[in-house]
């Protein structure tokens, strides 16, 4: 009976004491998109969406990529590389249970501010980590709700991730 008792609350323990680490790696996108069509005379079946994309990698590295996606037939996300887009590259850290660390800055801007100055200087934010219904795990970062999708293209991926277009340094 006490090996049982031991068991359940090793198991129970354990629960509470799950690292988010590894469930947050990947790409993240806002949970409400308000995508937009073209105009039917155009002949375009595309829709489109101004969206922040934040991806975290198992080293601790964290971009956050603004960008114009785009939805295919088959539902998926692909980036419109002709577009506009900002890239922020950073550190991220898990605080606790509920909270992140992020610390990052502009790194490249395809229509740069007047005056700014690139990389920029580094902002301090922390996000909060929320459990939904489904017990998925939701983002908060500046009031905006984010989940993890899959829905991004490999092409898209590999944009965000291997930015051969800029210099880092």
């Amino acid at each position: 009976m006490k090996s049982i008792l031991m068991l359940l609350f090793l198991i129970t323990g354990c629960r509470q004491a799950v690292n988010h680490d590894l469930i947050l790696i990947g790409f993240w996108i806002p949970e409400r998109l308000e995508w937009q069509s073209p105009p039917p005379e155009t002949e375009i079946i595309t829709q489109f969406v101004n969206a922040t994309t934040l991806y975290f990698s198992s080293d601790g590295t964290f971009r956050m990529i603004k960008w114009i996606l785009y939805k295919s037939s088959l539902d998926s996300l692909n980036v419109g590389v002709g577009d506009g887009f900002s890239v922020f590259e950073g550190k991220w850290k898990q605080l606790d249970q509920k909270k992140l660390l992020i610390q990052y800055r502009v790194i490249y801007r395809v229509i740069k501010k007047v005056g700014e100055k690139i990389p920029g200087e580094e902002i301090t934010v922390t996000l909060s980590i929320i459990e939904s219904n489904n017990n998925s795990l939701k983002l908060i970062m500046d009031n905006n709700t984010f989940v993890k999708t899959t829905r991004l293209t490999n092409f898209s991926k590999e944009f965000l991730l291997n930015p051969d277009w800029i210099k880092l340094k």
